[in-house]
């Protein structure tokens, strides 16, 4: 799913870049080497860092 259309992000993207060790969206953002554009992702992309941080590790590992 197309979570920012600005800069083409899928959920799965943010969702690894969580598991790479990103602990919020904007962090996140940047590791993927881009920035929020309009923000209208910004809440979308938050909620998944947040279900993604508060699943135990292992199952965060196999969440795609």
């Amino acid at each position: 799913m197309i979570v920012c259309s600005c800069n083409v992000i899928r959920a799965n993207d943010i969702r690894a870049a969580v598991r790479r060790g990103c602990a919020d969206s904007d962090s996140c953002y940047r590791a993927m080497g881009c920035e929020f554009q309009c923000g209208g992702c910004r809440d979308m992309a938050d909620e998944i860092v947040d279900e993604m941080l508060a699943r135990p590790r292992d199952e965060a590992a196999q969440a795609a």
